[in-house]
């Protein structure tokens, strides 16, 4: 997973309610895994894709006033972070994605 940005919001909003002002449907809980980024308890959502990149959407447990984004390539690459670990934005680094073809002469062809 890669650290995206942390968007702050103007108002205390439950999760479902932001995604469906912005139309984000259908959207999802990852699962009821709570990882601690920094101090702060949050679970992970899913969203449709969008250009298409997938993202994870991290909402604290408590006073939602704000949200990180985090980019992935992997839909279950969630579920292997150890809960017991505290995360800083910075542990989450990903290499740029790679575009993996199913027949190697399409690499190559210009």
């Amino acid at each position: 997973m890669r650290y995206v940005k942390t968007v702050y919001l103007n108002e205390y909003i439950r999760p479902a309610q932001y995604f469906y002002s912005l139309h984000l449907v259908p959207f999802r809980k990852v699962s009821s895994k709570r990882v601690n980024i920094e101090g702060t308890v949050y679970n992970f959502w899913s969203i449709p894709k969008i250009k298409k990149r997938d993202y994870l959407l991290a909402f604290p447990l408590e006073k939602i006033d704000h949200f990180i984004v985090l980019e992935y390539t992997d839909p279950y690459q969630y579920l292997t972070l150890p809960t017991n670990k505290v995360y800083k934005r910075t542990d989450f680094k990903m290499k740029k994605r790679r575009v993996e073809y199913i027949y190697d002469d399409w690499e190559r062809a210009d």
